[in-house]
């Protein structure tokens, strides 16, 4: 009984990731768009976003898109480095004055896609249970 209904939590986990992982990298390649194509609109946002600052939210912008793909492929390793990618993402934020809000969604979505990726693929698969 308690098989299927394992199998039914990891299925309903996996859908999460990915939409979590779909959401981060569409926002992600958004932001890198927005910010090459509309820069005025991008300061407007982060209005510290100049010079440096401007690159580096960029930067890390593209790597946190890159690395949801990854993670989707289930790298290990991606898993990994997500929350260092995070937590830059949360400074640069913090420097380029962005919006709190802003700040609040990289913790949650960082934090989600790494735990819950972390517990799907991560962890070396246990034996099977025999009876």
């Amino acid at each position: 009984m308690g098989e299927p209904l394992e199998r039914m939590t990891r299925r309903l986990l996996t859908v999460v990731v990915y939409v979590v992982l779909l959401a981060v990298g569409v926002s992600c390649f958004r932001s890198v768009w927005v910010g090459m194509v509309a820069r005025p609109q991008y300061e407007a946002v982060f209005p510290g976003a100049r010079g440096r600052v401007y690159w580096a939210t960029q930067g890390l912008s593209l790597a946190a898109g890159v690395n949801s793909i990854l993670i989707g492929l289930r790298r290990r390793w991606a898993i990994m480095v997500n929350p260092a990618i995070g937590l830059l993402s949360i400074v640069a934020i913090e420097m380029a004055r962005g919006p709190r809000a802003n700040e609040a969604v990289v913790l949650v979505a960082c934090t989600v896609s790494t735990v819950l990726a972390w517990h799907l693929w991560g962890t070396p698969a246990r034996p099977s249970r025999q009876r």
